[in-house]
C-alpha cells in the first residue's frame, strides 16, 4: 500500500512538472509572435508599397536586443531580401532597401512557423 502511495505521489509530481514546462513554453512561444507582429508594424508603418512581408529568422542577442530578418515584395512586385529589424527596449532600427513612407494598405505577413496573417 505505502507502494502505491509513493507512485502516485511520483506520477503527481511529474505530471505537474511536464504541465508547467508545457505553458513556459507555450508563453514564451506567445511572446516571440507578439514581436514577429510588433516589428511587422513598425516596417508598414515606416515604408512605403508594401505588399507583403515574409519573417525568416528572430534572434535574441545579448541586452534584450530582438533581431528578426524579413523579406518584402512591393506593390510593384519587386523582392527585397535580406532586411532586418532590431528591437530593444531603447527602441529600434531598421536595415533595409526599402522607400521610406506608410503602406496605407493591408499587408500579408507570413511568420517563421508558417503561420500567416493580414495587418491593416
Amino acid at each position: 500500500m505505502k507502494k502505491r502511495k509513493i507512485w502516485i505521489g511520483v506520477g503527481l509530481v511529474t505530471l505537474i512538472l511536464i504541465t508547467g514546462f508545457a505553458v513556459k513554453k507555450h508563453r514564451e512561444e506567445s511572446k516571440i509572435v507578439v514581436l514577429k507582429k510588433k516589428a511587422a508594424i513598425e516596417v508598414k508603418e515606416h515604408s512605403r508599397d508594401i505588399k507583403e512581408i515574409k519573417i525568416t529568422d528572430f534572434n535574441e542577442l545579448p541586452a534584450g536586443v530582438k533581431k528578426i530578418n524579413y523579406d518584402v515584395i512591393e506593390t510593384s512586385g519587386k523582392n527585397v531580401k535580406g532586411n532586418s529589424f532590431k528591437m530593444s527596449d531603447f527602441g529600434s532600427e531598421s536595415k533595409s532597401g526599402l522607400i521610406g513612407g506608410k503602406t496605407e494598405t493591408g499587408v500579408n505577413v507570413t511568420y517563421t512557423n508558417g503561420k500567416k496573417e493580414m495587418i491593416r
